[in-house]
Formats: structure tokens, sequence, C-alpha cells
């Protein structure tokens, strides 16, 4: 058996190597190094599967959001057992891969979780002059930084592309609610009583995934299914 502060020391070092592993692999994607082709498929980094047209990060992950969210889960646990003076560094490291990944929705989640998980561990927010000067500070540089590149897409073009995707300028999201009207237009078709919209359809052969899972998890379990998916996630 191992005492909890090995454990958590572990864990640590295990969530470093995996950052520092995946940002390699990131700046290999952003600089078209291709260091890794012999063993890596770049294509879902690109929108064509080609790496001259660079749009989103994925790490080792093939799927940009799965690899948002698995930096966003080693970035907790660096938040949670690495010494104040040198976390922020782990998690600012995170937020840049985040939004190279262009998932603007763990974009929006990674603060929350942050603070979700400090909330747990006990740790309270302090609304001092101190901290909201910091808040300040970080704020502005990203703006900075964000209307410099889109002053100077010159710069760094490959950014171009992942520009767009995060000003909400992409068609990801039509094309998203298109998809979620076919799925549930499909379920109407199949709806056959109320005990349908209870418990679903059940396994659905026409379509593997939504990309929402709570309307998945509806139209496959129903009413009953989508209560039990979110109370788990909630408890």
């Amino acid at each position: 058996q191992y005492a909890l502060p090995e454990i958590k020391k572990t864990l640590l070092l295990v969530a470093k190597i995996v950052l520092v592993g995946q940002f390699i692999l990131v700046v290999d994607q952003v600089l078209d190094i291709r260091a890794f082709s012999v063993v890596y498929d770049y294509g879902k980094t690109s929108s064509t599967g080609e790496l001259t047209s660079f749009m989103r990060s994925t790490g080792s992950k093939y799927n940009p959001n799965e690899f948002a969210w698995v930096v966003m889960q080693y970035a907790i646990v660096i938040f949670l057992f690495s010494r104040r003076t040198t976390r922020y560094l782990w998690l600012f490291l995170g937020l840049l891969m985040i939004m190279l990944s262009g998932s603007k929705s763990l974009i929006a989640l990674y603060p929350t979780a942050l603070f979700v998980a400090g909330w747990l561990r006990g740790e309270r927010l302090l609304i001092s002059r101190k901290n909201l000067l910091v808040l300040l500070a970080v704020t502005s540089l990203g703006i900075g930084v964000y209307k410099f590149l889109e002053a100077h897409p010159e710069i760094f073009p490959r950014l171009d592309v992942l520009m767009t995707l995060l000003s909400g300028d992409d068609e990801g999201f039509e094309s998203r609610y298109e998809i979620w009207e076919t799925g549930y237009a499909y379920f109407l078709t199949k709806v056959t009583g109320f005990h349908t919209w209870l418990f679903g359809l059940g396994p659905i052969e026409e379509f593997k995934v939504l990309d929402n899972g709570y309307i998945y998890t509806f139209l496959r379990d129903g009413i009953v299914g989508l209560v039990l998916h979110v109370s788990l996630i909630v408890y």
C-alpha cells in the first residue's frame, strides 16, 4: 500500500508528463514539422486531411474535443496537487492547448471546472485588490493577443481558420443543429406511444452519434434514461 502523499505525487508527475507530451505534439502540428508522421495520423487536425490546411490541434488524440477534455483533466490534477507558485504556468499551458483545439465548449468549461475543483477542496475565492488586478491583467493580455493575431493573420497563417472558429463565424453550430433536427425528426417517425418517450428507441442503427450526448441519450433511452444519466453527473 502507498501513502496518500505518494499517490498525489505520482498523479502530479503523470499529469505533467502527459501535458508536456501533448504540448510537443501540438507544436509539431501547428508548425507543420510532422516529426511523428510515421506513427501518427494527422487527418483530424485539418479540414482536408492535410497539414497545409491546419485547423485544430488534436495532440495524441484523433478528435480535438477529446484532446481538450484530456488536457483539462490533467490540468485539474495539477491544480489540486501542485504548489501555488508553479501551477499557474501549467494551467496557462493547458488553456493554450485547449484554445488550439478549437473547442469552444471546453474553453468555457475549463475555468468552471477549476473553480468547482477548488471549491470542493475547500478553497475560498478572496475578492481582493490583488486578485482583481491579476484577473484584469490576464484578461487584457488575452484580448490583446487575440486582437493582434486577428489584425496580423499573415504572422501565423495556420491559426487563421482557428481564429475564425473561436470567433463564432464558422458553420459548426449550424451543421450540428441540422444533425439534431434530423435525429429528432427520426425519433418522431418511430414513436409508437408514451412508452417511447419514457424509454426511448433502444439501440439506433441509423446513426451512432449526434454530436450531443444528452440528445442521443434521450433518443436512445428516453426521458427516464436522460434523467438517470444527468442524475449520475450531478451526483
